[in-house]
């Protein structure tokens, strides 16, 4: 008699419970927090003794647990913190409420809720001390290409066209012609940035070394965020598990385009560096400025670039040390200085901000203005 008891009080525990569960944000940068407030509620008429609730998912911290009790017809309310360190993307939920007869014979677990998806960002340093020059460009430094984007540079104006948004429209022109006017805007290609991210495990020997991967993603987020903050247009292509590219551009939500590839970001054996790099050359021309970020040291890759900066473009190379790799000249950055491409040496996550500095690690620094053999 006794048996069946027991078994009906652990079912009868989590029967007529209303759960909701809130968190506060989809989308935190490292190191921040989800707020997750649940309210239970209990449409019984008997005491809901001793309950465990823990919030289940993907989410590389344990996440929090607890035990409680709810009264008859009562409502129990707790929130709590979890803290994501890593990048990447995680569920949370759904929450897990067990109940346990005294004795610890039975136990009844329900789920409530739907799984949360929480994206992390990196979250990369300010660099002081740190840019580039411009590719060479023409006549006064700009090409009149036009763009369907806003930038800085008004190329002139128009008659206006359905689906041109409001913030386009040029008033004065609009009152002394009678008709809508809206304003034409040029690229800037002075400032067009493409930060090229190599994530091939055998060429960086990243083979479960997250690390070098964390060290290469935090590099290409700090550049990303720093001339996203000097209002130069940078693009991204990311050579990993996803394949992204990113065309140039600017602004907070062009920003959190990048940091959305960089945080997903995971390296792979499938894209070679040098294979993306032939094969999205066409935007690689001497109005760019080219920001390879890698941890390999592959002489073809050096003769691609090479290939570019020889008509006319821009280009730096960032390299990512591994773990216990002496500060010394390789026969890599004996090339690198022969071909006149500038060479950064980035030792770790931690060191970015100061290792990114022209007064620190940068190679041959005068190159950078140099357009000849």
């Amino acid at each position: 008699m006794a048996v069946p008891i027991l078994w009906l009080w652990s079912r009868m525990s989590i029967s007529k419970l209303e759960v909701e569960v809130d968190r506060d944000r989809r989308r935190i940068s490292q190191g921040g927090f989800v707020t997750t407030s649940v309210t239970i509620r209990s449409s019984s008429w008997f005491p809901k003794i001793w309950l465990e609730a823990e919030d289940t998912g993907s989410l590389p911290v344990s996440s929090s647990g607890r035990v409680f009790t709810v009264g008859a017809k009562g409502v129990y309310r707790w929130s709590y913190k979890t803290q994501l360190d890593r990048r990447g993307l995680y569920t949370l939920g759904p929450l897990q409420i067990r109940a346990a007869d005294p004795f610890g014979f039975f136990s009844s677990i329900a789920e409530f809720g739907e799984p949360a998806e929480i994206l992390v960002y990196p979250t990369p340093p300010d660099l002081p001390k740190f840019d580039i020059p411009s590719a060479n460009l023409p006549g006064e430094g700009k090409i009149r290409t036009k763009t369907s984007q806003i930038t800085p540079s008004v190329a002139g104006v128009r008659n206006y066209l359905p689906g041109d948004s409001y913030n386009r429209f040029h008033w004065p022109a609009t009152a002394r012609t009678g008709r809508l006017m809206v304003k034409e805007f040029d690229m800037d290609p002075s400032s067009a940035i493409w930060i090229v991210v190599d994530l091939h495990s055998s060429v960086n020997d990243l083979d479960g070394d997250d690390q070098i991967e964390d060290t290469i993603v935090m590099t290409a987020a700090t550049l990303a965020k720093h001339f996203n903050k000097l209002n130069r247009s940078v693009g991204l292509i990311s050579c990993g598990q996803q394949e992204a590219i990113i065309e140039p551009g600017r602004g907070n939500a062009h920003l959190s385009a990048m940091m959305q590839v960089l945080a997903l970001a995971r390296s792979t054996d499938v894209h070679s560096y040098v294979d993306v790099i032939d094969r999205e050359s066409r935007r690689f021309d001497r109005h760019i400025t080219f920001v390879g970020v890698t941890a390999g040291e592959d002489s073809e890759v050096l003769r691609k670039i090479t290939e570019f900066r020889l008509r006319g473009g821009t280009a730096v190379l960032l390299s990512v040390l591994h773990p216990g790799t002496a500060n010394i000249d390789s026969d890599f950055d004996s090339e690198c200085v022969r071909s006149k491409i500038p060479r950064l040496l980035v030792h770790s996550v931690e060191t970015i901000a100061t290792d990114l500095t022209f007064d620190n690690k940068i190679r041959s620094r005068s190159v950078l203005n140099s357009r000849g053999d």
